[in-house]
């Protein structure tokens, strides 16, 4: 749940909108807010497990989430929805390393593959639910449930974690690492602040640079301090298991172009190809459940065969199956365009959680709630400078296409001469005045280049992403077979 609503608002900002009486803009915040929140609040979930211990975290975290979430769908205006997603997102963002860390302290490396295969379907899942589940839940009863829809299942969930999670030794006597804490949040709210903005902001404009400039000095100084001091916020030293240092060069390279696909794929079937949103949500589905198929097969592989060539077999699946979306047009039909969204979803469910887990297994139990959150800073800040890469490609092949579509479209040429006529002919039928036409027939023209520019940078994504998958394919081959790390290192 906590993933999920890092995308389920999406769909509902429209609606969002029209209830406080915002514009777009200012709506956007509760999305990007929830999102640098989860960034900046990752790093102090290693102290605050080693001073009151991961259940205890774990049920405060889910708990400030619940109540954020109920809170939420109370709020009466906009800036106080704002503050709730804050909230929201201080639990959001504890829980996702604490339960990875937990499931790795708690199951035998003999079965930690498929454990983890089980963890990852919540990852992977979540973003392409969040779309369904939000347009179904806001057509059938109000955009308020989305939020209020997290309180009965984390009630439950708390009931469940106090139960059946074991204590863990804590409680150590280290000094709070301030100044850690100041500059790693600082650090990378400023970098989530300036991927998320710049296509907004403009790349070189002096609030990107600035942003960046600041966010880069604090990170260098970050990693300094940490690695100095004895009790660090952050044990960076864990970056020493080669093994755990490649997994995560493998998954940023192949984070880059995974939020893009998932983010502009619904986009271009409601602006183009004119579906609704539950529809265009419907349509991932088949995505989802390929990788809900796959994934709990990939842990049981793991554990026989290892990382790399799971990693690699999935990558390149997943390359396959975005090239295919590269012939992604308006009348796609549904079948063939599930098709190639499931070959997506095959090579996702292969190769992510054995690539999460080969790292994991190459750290220390002791080193794995920092293992963890650098794990997740990784993929919070591949994801989100990916989409922003692939935004800035997106609008830059627009405006290619767009250029080139007007220039071989001019009043003078036969195309448009029969285009203008048939538009006539369409608009006299249908009793429209004279006057009318001319302004109604260029209107029409403009709009179909706008969507046809767009489909075409579509494409362009798609080859660009297919290329990116493949480079992370072929990093894939350093990566260690061993499948039981754990029990050979020191």
């Amino acid at each position: 749940m906590a993933l999920l609503d890092s995308s389920i608002v999406n769909i509902a900002i429209p609606h969002i909108e029209a209830a406080f009486g915002v514009n777009t803009l200012s709506v956007q915040w509760i999305v990007t807010v929830y999102l640098l929140t989860m960034g900046a609040i990752i790093p102090i979930t290693g102290y605050l497990s080693d001073k009151w211990g991961p259940r205890q975290i774990y049920l405060v975290s889910l708990g400030l989430f619940t109540l954020g979430s109920c809170l939420a769908g109370l709020a009466p205006s906009l800036a106080w929805l704002i503050v709730f997603r804050i909230l929201q997102a201080i639990g959001g963002g504890l829980i996702i390393p604490l339960t990875q860390a937990l499931i790795y302290r708690l199951v035998p490396s003999d079965r930690l593959g498929r454990a983890m295969g089980w963890w990852g379907l919540s990852v992977v899942m979540a973003p392409a639910l969040g779309p369904v589940l939000g347009g179904y839940l806001i057509q059938s009863v109000s955009w308020r449930l989305i939020f209020f829809i997290n309180v009965p299942i984390g009630i439950l969930g708390l009931i469940l974690a106090y139960g059946s999670l074991p204590h863990f030794k804590h409680g150590k006597s280290q000094r709070f690492d301030g100044w850690g804490m100041v500059l790693s949040s600082g650090g990378l709210f400023g970098v989530l602040l300036v991927l998320s903005q710049a296509p907004r902001w403009g790349w070189v404009s002096e609030t990107s640079l600035l942003t960046g400039v600041f966010s880069f000095t604090a990170l260098v100084l970050f990693t300094l301090w940490e690695l100095r001091i004895p009790h660090p916020l952050l044990d960076l030293r864990v970056m020493r298991h080669k093994a755990f240092v490649l997994a995560n060069i493998v998954m940023f390279v192949s984070g880059l172009g995974l939020n893009a696909m998932v983010f502009y794929v619904p986009l271009y079937l409601q602006t183009v190809a004119g579906r609704s949103p539950l529809n265009a949500g419907l349509q991932m589905m088949p995505q989802a459940l390929m990788i809900a198929v796959v994934m709990p097969l990939a842990g049981r592989l793991y554990n026989r065969v290892g990382a790399r060539w799971l990693v690699m077999a999935g990558l390149i699946v997943q390359a396959w199956g975005t090239w295919l979306l590269h012939d992604l047009g308006p009348i796609t039909p549904f079948q063939i365009l599930a098709e190639w969204l499931m070959i997506r979803g095959m090579g996702r469910g292969l190769y992510m959680m054995p690539l999460v887990t080969a790292g994991m297994q190459a750290v220390k139990t002791e080193e794995a709630v920092a293992a963890s959150v650098i794990n997740n800073v990784v993929q919070r800040i591949s994801g989100s400078f990916g989409l922003a890469l692939m935004v800035a490609l997106v609008q830059n092949r627009t405006a290619v296409h767009l250029n080139r579509l007007s220039a071989a479209l001019t009043p003078q040429s036969p195309q448009s001469t029969a285009l203008l006529h048939k538009l006539h002919i369409l608009a006299v039928k249908n009793g429209m005045a004279s006057h009318a036409i001319a302004p109604w027939s260029l209107t029409l023209i403009s709009g179909w280049l706008q969507s046809h520019a767009f489909g075409l940078s579509i494409d362009d994504l798609a080859i660009a992403v297919t290329g990116l998958t493949a480079l992370a394919a072929i990093l894939a081959c350093v990566l260690p077979s061993t499948r039981n790390l754990r029990d050979t290192k020191q």
